[in-house]
């Protein structure tokens, strides 16, 4: 019989392996940040690229609070939130799509 290499990990009333995580709580951060960001401290502050940000600006996704004098964008709280989520169900796709993809030919 196999033993499963997680009963060592100790399961307390709230954990990782019990409880869905907030995504609220992953930007906990946004104390530090001085809004509105530019494109580009946005695409630092979610860890992906200024290209990433463009695309989802173009497709309709990501919307800019407001524009400065010259015309660049400038990004709010609710802007960075909604790119978190976006990245976070773009990976969540692309596991899935591997996972499926792994099933199938290993069948």
């Amino acid at each position: 019989m196999i033993k499963s290499k997680v009963e060592n990990i100790p399961v307390g009333e709230v954990s990782f392996l019990t409880e869905i995580p907030d995504i609220n709580k992953f930007i906990s951060s946004d104390d530090a940040l001085d809004f509105p960001l530019s494109i580009s401290q946005l695409a630092l502050a979610a860890q992906t690229s200024v290209h990433t940000v463009r695309n989802y600006v173009l497709e309709n996704l990501v919307h800019c609070e407001e524009k400065t004098k010259s015309g660049h964008s400038l990004y709010g709280l609710c802007a960075l939130k909604r790119l978190n989520f976006m990245l976070f169900l773009r990976n969540t796709s692309e596991s899935s799509k591997h996972y499926q993809r792994n099933r199938i030919s290993n069948r």
